[in-house]
């Protein structure tokens, strides 16, 4: 059971990286970096998983800001 929620996560989060990287025209060189965008974001987008909380809020134990979107 836990493999597969872990596949399905990897595979939302492979398709936020391809679709990032499409929508801006940069080359694959980029994933890396594209794939830090797309966790960052995750990390910052309630998730009904845990009550629609934010998962950063719960680890930190503060609320994030957006500051550091461009």
């Amino acid at each position: 059971m836990q493999s597969g929620v872990t596949e399905q996560i990897n595979r939302k989060i492979q398709e936020r990286v391809t679709a990032m990287l499409q929508h801006s025209r940069l080359k694959l060189d980029f994933w890396a970096e594209a794939l830090q965008a797309v966790v960052y974001l995750i990390n910052l987008t309630q998730s009904k998983a845990i009550r629609l909380k934010v998962p950063k809020a719960l680890w930190s134990g503060k609320e994030p800001t957006c500051n550091r979107l461009r």
